[in-house]
């Protein structure tokens, strides 16, 4: 890789070769992926446009200085003009693997766990204390996904959890102050946000995951305190300063995702209420395109009900807990599509592979790689799963068995499988125009 002549040789285990553009005036970058699916270095540029080729097994997809451009085999694809030198890496296309079984962790049962979030290669869980009724929060921690470990916070009622800026971050669901912190999921600190433009009415129901972090931004929604009144949403960069965003007639939002579509950056919001305000013109799937500072209706059109949402590999899926779902490839222009079985409501995006889960003591859950077409995966009795959250390819968090004991839930996600070999080439294109 990183040869700087052409074309380069094809061998028995890389038979592409790459062919330089007629159009192009010199070479920058010239190799074959074969036993890796990705390959990242600087290029310099002499302020003429690039062309990109690929051949080979898939579609190459190269990463210029924040900018993708995906080349299917044997073609070209042009840039703007590029001067200096810039980060490219240059990837494969890749196969998704068959999750694993579902199965139980170990690490006890104090706390209702709603939240579960991943960062700095740990996974923290997040709830209201079951010994008191609720009156404090248990933090619990794993290195793994499947065996926990327990710790104290500072005395708050935390029901949501999220990683940002090197923090786990709880807040407290009636205040904005002492909301609680924590590097490593161990020790925790009580700190104090600060919120522009922030209603005077301010309330996040429990019981509902509805923080979550992408793009450099966190976007924590709250449900108002009347049905009459619209969502709050608020937006941060650090956990610590959050600015109020305008809001959505969208009553109890429980889950907010972020994912790209058609190359737009896209954010989706969720809600678990189907009466009040949806039945005279609100919603309860929502979309953003600029970071969650305002928000447009996607219901889809014959749907019903409350909606949990994914996003990865371009797409949105929607799960109601029922057989009927909806993907899009962009916001709000929705497709129905069938799941084969009832799953529950909760959705989520891992390597590739959307997963949805099945209700109380089911041994089984539901897969599939494009959002429509679904596979049934057995696994151990874990009942419903409620708030998982990914890393170390494992979806790791908290499930119910019964409806009524707290569990601890995970299975592994394989890391998707490149597809080999490609052929990749930069070439500066025409340096003179006339």
């Amino acid at each position: 890789m990183g040869n700087s002549t052409y074309p380069y040789a094809s061998t028995a285990t890389a038979p592409y070769s790459t062919q330089p553009p007629v159009t192009a005036s010199s070479v920058l970058l010239d190799g074959q992926l074969v036993g890796t699916g990705s390959y990242t270095t600087n290029v310099t540029g002499s302020g003429a446009p690039w062309l990109l080729y690929a051949n080979g097994a898939s579609n190459a997809t190269f990463t210029i200085g924040g900018a993708s451009y995906t080349v299917t085999p044997g073609s070209t694809v042009g840039t703007a003009a590029i001067s200096g030198s810039t980060s490219v890496t240059v990837a494969s296309d890749t196969l998704a693997g068959t999750p694993g079984a579902a199965n139980t962790g170990s690490g006890g049962t104090t706390s209702q766990r709603y939240a579960c979030a991943f960062g700095n290669n740990i996974f923290v869980q997040i709830g209201p204390s079951i010994s008191n009724g609720g009156a404090t929060t248990v933090a619990y921690y794993s290195s793994d996904g499947s065996s926990w470990s327990t710790t104290t916070t500072p005395s708050v009622i935390a029901t949501s959890c999220f990683y940002i800026n090197g923090y786990f971050v709880a807040p407290n669901y009636q205040s904005t102050s002492n909301w609680i912190r924590s590097t490593d999921g161990i020790t925790w600190t009580s700190y104090n946000v600060t919120t522009i433009g922030s209603p005077s009415a301010q309330y996040t129901p429990a019981n509902s995951p509805h923080v979550f972090v992408g793009n450099g931004y966190a976007v924590y929604a709250t449900s108002p305190n009347s049905l009459a009144n619209t969502s709050q949403i608020f937006r941060s960069t650090d956990g610590v300063n959050w600015t109020f965003s305008n809001g959505i007639d969208l009553y109890n939002p429980n889950n907010v995702t972020f994912g790209y579509m058609n190359g737009v950056a896209v954010w989706m919001m969720g809600s678990s209420q189907t009466g009040g305000n949806i039945l005279s013109g609100g919603t309860t799937v929502a979309y953003s395109t600029n970071n969650g500072a305002s928000w447009t209706n996607a219901f889809p059109s014959g749907g019903t009900g409350t909606y949990w949402i994914a996003m990865g590999n371009n797409l949105a899926v929607l799960n109601n807990g029922s057989t009927s779902g909806y993907y899009a490839t962009t916001p709000g222009a929705w497709n129905a599509m069938t799941y084969p079985s009832v799953p529950n409501t909760k959705i989520w995006y891992a390597n590739k592979i959307f997963i949805a889960g099945l209700n109380y003591n089911t041994a089984t859950y539901l897969y599939s790689s494009n959002g429509y077409t679904w596979s049934t995966r057995s696994g151990n009795n874990v009942g419903q799963y409620n708030n998982l959250a990914f890393g170390k390819n494992t979806l790791a968090g908290s499930g119910t068995v019964g409806g009524t004991t707290e569990s601890f839930t995970y299975l592994t996600v394989p890391a998707p499988t490149p597809i080999l070999p490609v052929a990749y080439g930069i070439y500066n294109g025409a340096t003179t125009t006339h």
